[in-house]
């Protein structure tokens, strides 16, 4: 247990980006991997989804600052790195983004961590500690 003393200003400025870990089970790995690198070299990628204002359709591509195909506990997963943006860009968002552009078929319902989340240096590309920033 670490106790911190708050500094001004408002936590949820300090988070900026979230990465999340997303297994695919069933997933064929080179299949997920083809669909990243279709998403990737994508300029935009548009998905729909429902919001409390509707229907709304939004660039799931502008928020991914990294994205990765790996195995995790001899599971396809995907690695990912997302901008937080408005409107918000989920997790099953890209996935839907990934199914568009990249035909990526998930047979199992995905299993989504977020591992970190908050301030991004753009320059390293690593995720800062919130409560310290």
């Amino acid at each position: 247990l670490e106790v911190v003393e708050a500094t001004p200003g408002s936590l949820a400025d300090r988070l900026e980006v979230s990465r999340w870990r997303i297994d695919l089970p069933g997933a064929p790995l080179d299949a997920v991997r083809a669909a990243v690198e279709a998403f990737l070299a994508a300029a935009s990628v548009s998905v729909e989804r429902m919001t409390k204002k509707g229907l709304r359709t939004f660039d799931s591509r502008a928020a991914v600052l990294a994205l990765e195909a790996s195995t995790y506990d001899e599971r396809s997963s995907l690695l990912v790195v997302l901008r937080h943006t408005e409107p918000a860009v989920r997790p099953d968002d890209v996935l839907s983004g990934l199914a568009r552009v990249g035909g990526l078929d998930t047979p199992g319902p995905p299993l989504v961590t977020r591992l970190e989340q908050g301030p991004y240096d753009a320059a390293s590309g690593t995720i800062g500690d919130p409560l310290t920033a």
